[in-house]
């Protein structure tokens, strides 16, 4: 009797534990923000900070819906509706012209429509900003 009350105490620890674990993990993972991105710690996202951030998280991948490494216009489409882009931000973003976005294509636009100030550094207001659009 004793060993079974035991077993069962140390097993609803071990998953209450576990579950509080994973559930922890959960709630930071969703919380990655400004500081995760600021990597030198001075208030401001530069460009490497910016794309080392953006391939991070995967953002990339959540727009380029058939997973080839290219955001065609259509993908883009999608995704981009609510961003107050204009019509052209696709053909603007697709420097060498070959009709799809890379992820460096899409990262230099990206931060170029997220630096308002265009002083090529992202503060924590601006990053507020464009993060909403992976909301």
């Amino acid at each position: 009797m004793k060993r079974t009350l035991f077993t069962t105490l140390g097993l609803s620890i071990l998953l209450a534990t576990g579950c509080a674990s994973t559930q922890y993990a959960e709630d930071t993972s969703a919380d990655v923000g400004f500081a995760d991105w600021d990597a030198d710690r001075n208030g401001m996202i530069a460009d490497a900070e910016f794309r080392a951030g953006f391939t991070q998280n995967g953002w990339f991948n959540e727009l380029d819906r058939d997973r080839d490494g290219r955001v065609t216009n259509e993908e883009f489409g999608m995704a981009s509706t609510g961003w107050g882009l204009d019509g052209n931000a696709f053909a603007t973003w697709d420097t060498n012209r070959d009709g799809v976005l890379d992820d460096g294509e899409f990262g230099t636009g990206a931060f170029s429509t997220w630096d308002r100030n265009r002083d090529s550094m992202l503060d924590d207001s601006e990053f507020a900003a464009g993060e909403g659009w992976f909301d």
